[in-house]
């Protein structure tokens, strides 16, 4: 299933975000790589892997991820993680889970967690996560894998922790789609406004297109600026 974005047209002069204000996310030296788009990893700059071998642990460690380095409450990830589970017996599933993290991480543990008695979260100022990266480079990255990045893939494998995951999941592939069609979109806007080459405006194009084939406005523009290179053949 591909995702249903970008349904209105992209016009000449439109007030889509401009690239600029895409923040990356990235910090110059992460301590942990997570790769959270397909099969979960979590990797050192070494290679080595600090990912957690329990299901529910990667869950929980995941939801932290793309947190985006906010504090969640213990109560909060107990309930939804552990749904349906009597709450003395969830939150000792939820110290146990930590306890897994921490160990996985090993030395880098206090560098990447931070945790009190009701709130935990991941340093994501710390660390590169390829879902929280990935809208950045998607404006202007020529090589971006964009069949990778349909928003099924975001935490392949995981659903079925708990119907609360679930739900959640649901919404953060939402959320997921949402800032990439934003990104490629700017990057499609941006290369119209500066009235940029025929080939770099087909190409921007064609990336918001490989995301969402059924986008009228990248459609459109891809059409004219062909005609504009020649090739009004392949226009039609």
């Amino acid at each position: 299933m591909r995702a249903n974005v970008g349904s209105t047209p992209l016009r000449l002069g439109s007030p889509a975000q401009s690239p600029e204000t895409v923040q990356d996310p990235t910090p110059p030296h992460p301590l942990v790589r997570f790769h959270l788009i397909g099969t979960m990893r979590a990797e050192t700059p070494t290679g080595q892997s600090v990912l957690p071998r329990s299901r529910k642990a990667r869950a929980l460690l995941a939801y932290l991820c793309l947190a985006e380095g906010r504090l969640i409450s213990r109560a909060r990830l107990a309930g939804e993680i552990w749904e349906g589970v009597p709450d003395t017996q969830a939150r000792v599933s939820l110290r146990q889970a930590l306890l897994e993290i921490g160990r996985a991480m090993g030395s880098l543990r206090s560098e990447v967690l931070a945790f009190d008695r009701d709130t935990v979260r991941v340093r994501t100022d710390r660390c590169w996560v390829d879902a929280l990266a990935s809208p950045h480079r998607g404006a202007s990255a020529p090589d971006i894998d964009i069949p990778n990045l349909q928003p099924e893939r975001l935490l392949e494998g995981l659903d079925g922790v708990s119907a609360a995951f679930d739900q959640w999941l649901f919404t953060e592939r939402a959320r997921f789609a949402e800032a990439l069609r934003a990104s490629f979109e700017a990057g499609l806007h941006e290369t119209v406004r500066s009235e940029a080459p025929a080939l770099e405006q087909a190409a921007a194009a064609r990336r918001v297109i490989a995301f969402d084939p059924t986008h009228e406005g990248a459609c459109q523009t891809l059409m004219h600026a062909l005609v504009e290179h020649g090739e009004r053949a392949q226009a039609i």
